[in-house]
């Protein structure tokens, strides 16, 4: 029993000193002392213990708090993922690690009794999905009204251009009454069907 709180204790030790880093870049880059490119990884860490501020153990490494921001999106899917974690290692905090947090994750999207929580997303994206689908189709219709549109506009040019130019044919061969006949002529022999 002494052996885990000592296991623990280190563990204590180890969040106290990470919480501190997390924290003391969060205040650094408020102040603009550091690029944020950079400190990605503890802004998103400072996030997450800032969501996980009312529990007393708190995750207590960087790439965990990226595992739980990875999974849980919401402050109450955090909170959830946390306690169910801690519930789970029973006072064994060692065994929390990153594939530890997939393995919650997935048993508390598996049951029904969370699964409001855990899938709220995909009521949203499905919502996004129809939105879009319903968008694109009224884009294609659009699109095939204007095509429809603007080729009737063209056919009609077309037999505007046409009769132009036959009757500037005309118009020509009328200068030359004589050849008005034969151009007559001319004109119905090569329109014949063969």
């Amino acid at each position: 029993m002494q052996e885990i709180s000592t296991q623990n204790s280190a563990y204590f030790a180890k969040q106290e000193k990470f919480r501190k880093l997390a924290m003391e870049i969060k205040k650094s880059l408020d102040a603009k002392e550091y690029i944020k490119i950079e400190a990605y990884r503890y802004l998103l860490s400072a996030k997450v213990l800032d969501q996980l501020n009312e529990f007393t153990i708190q995750p207590n490494y960087e790439c965990l708090c990226r595992s739980l921001a990875k999974y849980a999106k919401t402050t109450q899917q955090m909170k959830l993922l946390w306690s169910t974690i801690l519930l789970k290692v029973n006072g064994q905090l060692n065994m929390i690690t990153t594939t530890y947090v997939s393995k919650v994750w997935k048993e508390l999207c598996t049951d029904s009794k969370y699964s409001h929580i855990c899938h709220f997303e995909d009521d949203i994206m499905n919502k996004v999905d129809i939105y879009f689908k319903n968008h694109s189709k009224q884009l294609r219709k659009r699109q095939i009204n204007q095509y429809s549109y603007n080729y009737t506009i063209s056919q009609y040019s077309s037999i505007e251009e046409e009769d132009s130019i036959i009757n500037s044919i005309f118009n020509l061969t009328n200068e030359n009454s004589d050849s008005t006949f034969e151009s007559l002529n001319y004109c119905n022999i090569y329109s014949l069907p063969f």
